[in-house]
């Protein structure tokens, strides 16, 4: 699951052609998104490597930032 790239430089736009990935676009902190992708897909193993990118926008929205970090502490 990924946010929506915020434009077309993003990397992933740039190497999204060229893997052979499945992704989809989703806020991680959806908890229906969430259990619906994992029903779905029934992973065996998940990682959580969701993160803020950039430090500027975590000043920016502080408690977007902090309830992903929650997020990622709750799966530990």
């Amino acid at each position: 699951m990924l946010l929506e790239p915020e434009n077309s430089f993003d990397l992933y736009n740039q190497i999204a052609n060229e893997i052979n990935i499945q992704s989809v676009i989703a806020d991680i902190r959806s908890k229906q998104s969430l259990e619906n992708e994992i029903l779905s897909f029934q992973p065996d193993i998940i990682f959580h490597l969701a993160a803020q990118p950039l430090v500027k926008k975590s000043y920016e929205n502080p408690i977007e930032t902090f309830e992903v970090i929650q997020l990622e502490q709750l799966m530990s």
